[in-house]
């Protein structure tokens, strides 16, 4: 059976949005689509999000890898069985997001993250891929960004152009390891780096950046749309810093979708 999907909205935040969140009947989606390394679309899968199968996307605040994901896809005609020829196979990328099909109105896309494939497996008529999120071109994760001798970030390396020549390494077949842009923090454009940088051989380039984020106060990872953001993070720790956060949503002890409340005083 196809679905209308309507108007489709990404990463839009409304009062339609928001009223269609508080209705206790709601349609949730998924929508994968397939990157090429240059981050363009070559394909969509939609399907409804199931209640008994659904997976998962795992999200922590570390500095580098920070999103891994579980999907499983309803694969009747066998079209994402892993192969070499299938749209998931080892490295190759996809993006997540989740939506809401708010009848009348469309349906609302959230950017869930960019991801590698790590592995992929088939059961029955389900598809099952496990992704991590690209940092794991940097880190190790899936085996690639290994320097082959010392490698030496100088003293007075200006910070973003540490960031940005690291990202335009070669990943060993002709491509940079990351084309996409990155978003930094303005103020490391002047700040130059203190001391050297040394990766041993064997190491991954993924250190030098996470050493850059531990030592100059900031916070380095890949955003929901697949961007690398280095941004500064003095207040992070502050109470009074959510303050400044945008209110979004109330919690009330009347609504539906509050249950099993614990209390501590």
């Amino acid at each position: 059976m196809s679905i209308n999907y309507g108007t489709e909205y990404v990463d839009i935040f409304q009062d339609k949005y928001l009223n269609a969140l508080k209705s206790s009947v709601n349609r949730y989606v998924i929508k994968v689509e397939i990157l090429d390394h240059w981050e363009n679309v070559l394909a969509e899968i939609i399907n409804p999000i199931s209640s008994s199968d659904k997976g998962q996307i795992n999200i922590n605040k570390n500095n580098g890898v920070r999103r891994n994901c579980s999907l499983n896809l309803v694969d009747v005609d066998k079209e994402y069985l892993p192969s070499e020829n299938s749209w998931f196979w080892f490295n190759r990328k996809f993006k997540v997001y989740i939506g809401l099909l708010v009848s009348g109105v469309g349906t609302y896309w959230w950017s869930q993250g960019v991801y590698i494939t790590t592995s992929a497996s088939s059961q029955d008529k389900i598809t099952h891929i496990e992704g991590v999120d690209k940092f794991g071109f940097l880190d190790g994760t899936v085996k690639i960004g290994m320097t082959d001798t010392k490698y030496i970030v100088p003293v007075g390396s200006t910070i973003t152009n540490v960031i940005c020549e690291t990202l335009m390494l070669d990943m060993g077949n002709g491509n940079p390891i990351d084309p996409v842009a990155p978003l930094i923090d303005i103020k490391y454009n002047n700040i130059k780096t203190q001391q050297e940088i040394v990766i041993e051989e064997g190491g991954y380039i993924g250190e030098i950046l996470t050493s850059l984020a531990n030592s100059y106060s900031a916070s380095i990872y890949y955003d929901t749309s697949g961007h690398l953001v280095f941004k500064n993070n003095p207040t992070d720790s502050l109470v009074s810093a959510y303050m400044f956060y945008p209110h979004q949503w109330e919690y009330s002890s009347e609504s539906a979708f509050m249950c099993n409340q614990n209390r501590n005083y």
